[in-house]
């Protein structure tokens, strides 16, 4: 194990990385979102609503399905990136193809469940048109088959990402995932079915499966080679990956639960007054999620030399957060009303401002603890979210009945914050047992004068907003603020590493040359 000293000048040297992988994310996830604007308008006027429910539902199986990953690529991700921090590469071959292969097994098993299951779900669960039942059994036999290469690719993914080679995971990502809005657009364009096209759906998807292998080929030579099915990785990689699945199964109650009980206690209408802001909010705030993927594998990496260098990260990650975040949630708040007014007209402004704002700050909150999580993962301990989520998934359900009976949908928006912030104070909480670290420390190290300086902007911020008398003062003071704000975190918070770091991404971004002595990898 190295110092501490040696370990922060490792985290240094791959700061650098770190902000390029991130914006790499970004992008990936940018791409498709644009595309999917552009060709979902097309594809729903000449699929028809019927048949385009059809081809949604189709996907929203296939990511039930996907529980029978029982989080193996999340585990390939953690065991390559300690095997690559700790230097035993000549191992990750063998890991990579039994990685694989249980993935395609589970997958497959999934496949042969959802073959047994089509005809029953469609003839008689799904109210599906008469005309498009044969249409539609086909369709689901087709994803049934696909089933296991779409398992198996989450492992290649998975390695890549250890390796912090996030280029070339959307590399291959970006084009998929714009393939699965396209493909049906130009099929559609050619008189294609709703069957053809899934089809087409499919052969892409192995088509980046091989690619996503030839790409871990190259970045792990000898990949092909060593073709192997080593049991002794078998447990590890099932022990750590049921723990993945036990969150991800809980994970989406956290995010659905109250609209169940929203359409059950008070009614549909309300319900798409909630819906609209939530996904407006939660689409906005995707950028943290895409510094959380890159740090995760980090994690891993660092915790093959010592806690000091996880506690370096986990300090950096936080402050980065409450860079990324609040001028967003910010943002979002002060500008809850003309944003509503906007996009969805009157009466979402009168129905769902509060929540809009509410929501905004909930979500805010809730970028931090998947940091939280990314330490446990990458330290090996992902049962700690795990039995977490399990605490609080009853918690958060009794929670969101009660304030929706009392306060509606306002009460939805409430319990969704009240249960992040929870969260994050318990996670935080555990994160100090994890680090061996006091509450002191944590409060000092790892918030320290990022959470100061973020405190102050936001009550400035606000005290702005309630004083300005029209919503183009608003903005005005809001930017200026923001603008203050960024300098303070760039000239007083920021080390000297992290500052070339972000002009280096922002030179290959946007082809900016700045004046910059030194450099970084």
């Amino acid at each position: 194990m190295g110092t501490g000293t040696a370990d922060t000048a490792r985290i240094k040297i791959r700061g650098g990385l770190l902000a390029r992988n991130t914006m790499w994310n970004i992008v990936g996830r940018a791409i498709p979102l644009l595309i999917a604007a552009v060709t979902m308008p097309y594809v729903i006027r000449h699929l028809g609503m019927e048949g385009f429910g059809i081809l949604s539902l189709a996907w929203v199986i296939i990511g039930y399905f996907s529980v029978f990953d029982l989080g193996i690529g999340p585990a390939t991700t953690k065991f390559v990136a300690e095997f690559l921090g700790k230097g035993r590469t000549e191992e990750i071959p063998v890991l990579l193809w039994t990685a694989t292969g249980t993935q395609f097994l589970f997958g497959l098993a999934g496949g042969v469940l959802a073959l047994a299951l089509t005809p029953v779900l469609v003839r008689h669960f799904l109210k599906i048109p008469t005309n498009l039942i044969g249409e539609t059994e086909t369709v689901f036999y087709i994803l049934a088959f696909s089933l296991p290469f779409v398992f198996a690719a989450g492992s290649a993914r998975g390695a890549l990402s250890a390796a912090q080679r996030f280029d070339l995971v959307n590399a291959v990502g970006i084009p998929a995932s714009s393939l699965s809005f396209l493909i049906p657009a130009v099929a559609l364009a050619f008189r294609c079915g709703l069957a053809q096209i899934v089809f087409y759906l499919v052969i892409s998807r192995l088509i980046a499966l091989a690619a996503l292998l030839i790409l871990c080929d190259r970045e792990f030579p000898g990949l092909f080679h060593r073709v192997t099915y080593h049991r002794a990785f078998l447990r590890p990689l099932l022990g750590y990956g049921g723990w993945v699945t036990v969150s991800a199964v809980a994970s989406p109650l956290f995010s659905y639960a109250e609209r169940f009980f929203i359409a059950g206690l008070l009614s549909a209408a309300l319900l798409g007054f909630y819906s609209a802001p939530y996904e407006a909010v939660s689409r906005v705030l995707v950028i943290p999620t895409c510094l959380t993927t890159v740090i995760f594998p980090e994690f891993s990496f660092q915790s093959s030399y010592n806690l000091r260098a996880v506690l370096e990260l986990f300090s950096r990650s936080v402050k980065w957060m409450f860079l990324i975040v609040t001028p967003a949630v910010v943002l979002l708040t002060v500008s809850a009303p003309e944003i509503l007014l906007l996009w969805l007209g009157k009466d979402f402004v009168q129905n769902s401002t509060a929540v809009f704002q509410i929501l905004a700050i909930a979500y805010g909150l809730s970028a931090f603890s998947p940091l939280a999580t990314a330490m446990f993962y990458g330290l090996g301990r992902p049962d700690v979210r795990a039995k977490t989520d399990l605490l609080l998934v009853p918690i958060y359900c009794g929670l969101s009945y009660v304030l929706i009976l009392r306060m509606g949908i306002v009460g939805a928006a409430l319990a969704a914050l009240l249960l992040r912030l929870g969260n994050d104070v318990l996670l935080f909480w555990l994160s100090t047992k994890i680090l061996r670290i006091s509450m002191r420390v944590l409060i000092t190290k790892v918030f320290g004068r990022a959470s100061l300086v973020s405190g102050i902007y936001v009550l400035v911020a606000y005290g702005l907003y309630l004083v300005s008398h029209s919503f183009i003062t608003s903005l005005v003071l809001s930017t200026l603020c923001a603008g203050a704000y960024l300098i303070v975190f760039w000239t007083y918070l920021l080390e000297g590493d992290e500052r070339l770091a972000i002009m280096r991404v922002l030179n290959r971004t946007f082809k900016w040359r700045p004046a910059i002595q030194g450099g970084i990898e």
